[in-house]
């Protein structure tokens, strides 16, 4: 059941299928159900995989966004930095190194959903 869902998710509809056959459907609705719940298993997969990938995506944009506050660090000289711009810097790469771990985790995350639903390379899902 939905092996590229987390274990919790997994756990849920695992229990879900269980109480529908345990209803007694006649047997063409046991099939629809089953039916049902495998392809809520891939639809709710798919969208934890895309979430994913936007929120990679998002840390990229903020990435590439922080990396020109750091042009006064490459610019300036050691007399035209105050303390305040020094900690401001300082602050700026604390902010991109949790920002990138952040994008690290995200597709790390993608990596091994996309690994248990069995998808290698290839495309991405938008």
């Amino acid at each position: 059941m939905g092996p590229a869902l987390g274990d919790s998710d997994a756990d849920v509809l695992s229990r879900l299928a269980h109480v529908l056959h345990e209803m007694g459907l006649p047997c063409d609705c046991q099939d629809q159900v089953e039916r049902a719940v495998s392809l809520f298993a891939e639809l709710e997969a798919r969208r934890v995989r895309r979430r994913l990938m936007e929120a990679a995506r998002t840390r990229a944009v903020r990435l590439a966004g922080f990396i020109g506050y750091l042009d006064d660090l490459r610019e300036g000289a050691v007399e035209q930095l105050g303390p305040d711009d020094c900690l401001l810097i300082a602050d700026t790469f604390r902010t991109i190194g949790r920002t990138a771990s952040e994008g690290a985790a995200c597709l790390e995350m993608l990596a091994g959903r996309l690994e248990a639903s069995g998808k290698e390379g290839g495309g991405t899902e938008t």
